[in-house]
C-alpha cells in the first residue's frame, strides 16, 4: 500500500522479478467525502532474461558418416514468444554458417559441404528479439573415408574378345 502523490506520475519499484508474464492493475480511491474508486484495465508486461532453448537434431552426437556433405538441423524455441530468432552454426570452434533467421519452434537446416575426414564438433548459438543468447550443447560426429572406392580407370580387361560364359580376369 503506497500513497501516491496527487496529480503526478508515480513509480512503484519492483525488484527481483524473474522471467515471466506479468499483469498489474492500480485501484485508486479519491479522498473524503466521496471515496469514489477507479480501477483501470489490467496492463501486462513480459520480463525475458532467457535465451532460446536449442535442440540439435542432426547430426546426432557420435554419428559416423561416409560422406563429406552433412545436413545440419536444429530447433530453437523462445520461451516468451519471440517468433524470429537469429542463429549461427559453429563447426570445430568457428562460426560456419551465420545469420540464420529461424522461426521459434520450427526445425531449421543448413547443408555444409566438403568437410574434412575426422572428428568434428558442432553447436548452435541463437539470439532472441531481446538480445538474449544461448548456446546449445556441443555434439561430435565423424567423417570416415569410404570403405571401398571404385574408380573405373583402374578396371582392366585382359581379353578383348571374350566369348559368352568366358571368365575375364
Amino acid at each position: 500500500n503506497l500513497v501516491p502523490t496527487p496529480n503526478s506520475a508515480n513509480e512503484f519499484p519492483l525488484v527481483n522479478l524473474e522471467s515471466g508474464y506479468f499483469n498489474w492493475t492500480v485501484r485508486c480511491i479519491d479522498s473524503d467525502p466521496d471515496l469514489n474508486p477507479f480501477t483501470p484495465a489490467n496492463e501486462s508486461f513480459i520480463i525475458d532474461m532467457l535465451g532460446p532453448s536449442i535442440a540439435l537434431n542432426n547430426p546426432t552426437d557420435g554419428a559416423i558418416f561416409n560422406t563429406d556433405d552433412i545436413f545440419f538441423n536444429f530447433t530453437a524455441t523462445d520461451f516468451f514468444g519471440a517468433n524470429n530468432l537469429t542463429c549461427n552454426i559453429t563447426l570445430d570452434g568457428n562460426v560456419n554458417v551465420s545469420g540464420i533467421f529461424a522461426a521459434s519452434g520450427v526445425s531449421n537446416g543448413s547443408l555444409i559441404e566438403n568437410l574434412s575426414q575426422g572428428i568434428h564438433s558442432w553447436n548452435v548459438t541463437c539470439l532472441d528479439d531481446f538480445n538474449n543468447t544461448n548456446t546449445s550443447v556441443t555434439y561430435t560426429f565423424t567423417i570416415n573415408s569410404p570403405d571401398l572406392q571404385i574408380n573405373d580407370s583402374l578396371i582392366r580387361f585382359n581379353n578383348t574378345n571374350p566369348n559368352e560364359n568366358d571368365s575375364i580376369l
